[in-house]
């Protein structure tokens, strides 16, 4: 990296001439030296170094991306986190005309992004994300490589647009933008867009020949990008100031025709707002958010530029770390801008333009302070902040003259740190990734997939939504459903504070109840409270089962055997063949019990003991469903209220499931007893099968 710096020393800068920011860089050699060499300035270089050199400047472009690539490598170790294969859910489902109009159930509209990530991905690579996240890592790297020849190519000076390639390329804040999956549509939308201003910027300067291409090009990346994603609304004033900064219009009838030449991009980002209006009938945006401007104008910009100045996580950091890098930072910027701002006035004038019309779009949108959570809103804003960066540390180099080697050293650790910065942000998104796959394993053998006529509902409590700043699976619990492609019992999902009282069994869906807790140790969450009411598709069986240790009483059959195991109180109890147990409530206490169990979690190796028992309400009643109560006991206790779950059973005639999930700390050290109070009524209920096993 030194050396990479060392040889801008070789070329005659627009700054160190003394020329405008927008003078053109040469590398004339020099005359020959009497002894051989090549005389640049006072000191003589061997001709065989420059012509390494020469050969060097072919291909350190190719650094760029290598950069970001060393930077953001181990992304492709990250799996599908939160709301991933919902949009590759909504993405299948569409056809026709679907996939090119606005979706009713969504609040964006973005269907190249769909097609680019989700559409062409999924028949290649199904649910191995290696591919996608891939892809990702190379749009990033191919954005920060052409951002860097953009600026190159407009100022004419190919090593301030190379450190600005370089330095956005690994900037540590672009992580969730790189990382996650159902965000890479700012990838693609920042590839487009930087590819729309500088062709642009190119045709206004009349580059070759080529106007019209390039002109035809700049119009064609407009509409890829904004279709792709809506960032890129405010992208056309940059466009301007681009082509603005390569060539300033000198008279009235040069405004005139850059207006004319940019009303084109107008019609595209017309043509966007119109098909919004007149699909949803408004323009739609996230959720809650506030659109009164006016109530964050000043504060939110203002946070948003901390988040720039200290690219760091609080939550893996520190604040003190952060409020140092963000002190550092702000004065190195402060004294960048008195020493080198006047020279540079143009282009930081472009780069803050660039910084406020990407930000405005999504300035009403909340970042997460601590660990950076929606930083992926300030992707392309952040490219603006390079420029500034990358614009004050080679005016700081050109100007040194003698004394570059401190300013080339620094700019080398800073490029680093930023390298192994993002490395230690992006561990905790691998672990995500690991902890959504766990916890969809874990509910998919705790709730076996199937058919379900009557569709299915959860009800959720403290969601695994983040982990140290990554997305674990937020409002997508119901994705496991169908990542293998099928559509049999995806529930929908309603998160309520009250899990105890989960209004399960009142209509004709499978409802479950489903609480989750975070175990430091472990690194991993796992469900604490499961309970469900479904309806009866028949005994589980051992071919196919989930758990293991099954063991089932099917009273259907009134076998003895099963008979003699369990002990009904306050109630008459008869066995018809077909139907099972028909028990006669004495009383509002009913009960049928079990205590020979002994299920020691060290033994069996899994987690939860899983408790289904099918009942169903003789005759049927039109008043609401009574209770149904489940106990179960550890060594030494008898049954009490501190171990039990309580639903209410549906009020129809037909057999449904009582499902119980019974975590670790719930029955260890062992259980030993499992007790049914079936009604809290005297009412007729049929008990047509019990069967426990555990699930890990």
């Amino acid at each position: 990296m030194l050396m990479l710096m060392t040889t801008s020393t070789l070329e005659k800068t627009g700054s160190s001439s003394g020329t405008s920011p927008g003078a053109e860089e040469t590398a004339d050699s020099g005359p020959v030296d009497a002894v051989g060499g090549v005389r640049r300035g006072a000191r003589v270089w061997p001709v065989e170094w420059i012509g390494s050199l020469a050969t060097f400047r072919r291909w350190y472009w190719a650094l760029v991306p290598l950069l970001t690539i060393a930077a953001y490598v181990t992304v492709v170790r990250i799996g599908f986190l939160s709301e991933d294969m919902g949009l590759n859910r909504i993405a299948l489902g569409e056809s026709g005309w679907q996939t090119v109009l606005p979706n009713p159930g969504l609040r964006f509209y973005r269907p190249l992004g769909f097609l680019l990530t989700w559409r062409i991905n999924w028949p290649l690579f199904g649910l191995n994300p290696f591919p996608y996240h891939l892809e990702g890592l190379l749009a990033h790297a191919g954005a920060a490589m052409l951002f860097g020849l953009w600026l190159a190519d407009i100022t004419r000076k190919r090593w301030l647009g190379w450190l600005a390639g370089v330095l956005f390329g690994v900037f540590p804040l672009n992580m969730e933008a790189v990382g996650w999956l159902a965000t890479q549509w700012d990838l693609w939308a920042a590839v487009f867009g930087t590819l729309a201003v500088w062709w642009f910027s190119k045709w206004w300067r009349g580059d070759q020949g080529r106007s019209r291409w390039l002109y035809a090009g700049s119009v064609l990346f407009y509409f890829l990008g904004i279709f792709t994603k809506e960032s890129l609304f405010a992208f056309v004033p940059i466009i301007a100031l681009s082509a603005w900064y390569v060539l300033p219009p000198k008279s009235l009838r040069e405004w005139v025709r850059m207006v004319l030449a940019l009303v084109p991009h107008v019609a595209v980002l017309g043509l966007n707002l119109l098909v919004r209006q007149l699909t949803w009938g408004e323009q739609r945006n996230y959720a809650g958010v506030d659109l009164n401007y006016f109530n964050f104008l000043y504060d939110w910009p203002a946070d948003r530029l901390r988040f720039l100045l200290a690219p760091i996580e609080s939550i893996i950091f520190g604040e003190p770390a952060v409020q140092v890098v963000a002190t550092l930072s702000a004065v190195g910027l402060l004294i960048g801008l008195v020493l080198y701002g006047r020279d540079l006035a143009r282009l930081l004038l472009l780069a803050a333009a660039w910084m406020v019309l990407t930000l405005a779009p999504v300035l009403n949108i909340g970042i997460f302070r601590h660990d950076f959570q929606n930083s992926r809103l300030l992707y392309l804003v952040s490219a603006g902040y390079c420029i500034v960066v990358a614009a004050l540390l080679w005016s700081a180099i050109s100007h040194a003259r003698r004394a570059r080697w401190p300013f080339i050293s620094g700019t080398g650790l800073l490029v680093v740190a930023c390298v192994v910065v993002t490395w230690i942000q992006l561990e905790p998104w691998h672990t995500a990734s690991v902890q959504a796959a766990e916890v969809e394993g874990e509910l998919a053998r705790l709730i076996p997939m199937q058919e379900r006529p009557q569709d299915m509902v959860w009800y959720i409590n403290n969601v695994p939504d983040r982990y140290r700043g990554a997305w674990v699976l937020n409002s997508a619990m119901a994705r496991t459903r169908y990542m293998p492609g099928g559509e049999a019992d995806i529930p929908q999902v309603v998160r309520t504070d009250t899990i105890e009282q989960a209004p399960l069994g009142t209509d004709v869906r499978d409802s479950f109840a489903l609480r989750w807790e975070y175990d430091p140790a472990e690194v991993r969450w796992h469900v604490n409270y499961g309970l469900g009411i479904t309806a009866d598709y028949g005994i589980p069986a051992a071919e196919g089962n989930t758990g293991s240790n099954l063991q089932v009483w099917d009273f259907q059959q009134c076998d003895r055997a099963a008979l003699d195991q369990w002990q009904v109180s306050n109630a008459s109890v008869t066995c018809q063949p077909g139907k099972g147990l028909l028990l006669n409530p004495t009383n509002v206490d009913s009960q049928i019990a079990d205590t020979a169990f002994n299920i020691v979690p060290s033994v069996i190796g899994d987690r939860y003991v899983r408790i289904r028992a099918s009942f169903a309400i003789s005759g049927g009643v039109t008043t609401p469903g009574p209770a149904v109560q489940l106990f179960w006991s550890p060594p030494h206790e008898y049954f009490n209220g501190f171990r039990q779950r309580r639903v209410a059973l549906p009020v129809d005639a037909n057999p449904h499931v009582l499902w119980a999930f019974v975590a670790p700390q719930e029955w260890t050290p062992a259980l030993v007893g499992v007790r049914l109070d079936p009604a809290d009524a005297v009412l007729p209920v049929e008990l047509r099968w019990i069967a426990i096993d555990t699930v890990r």
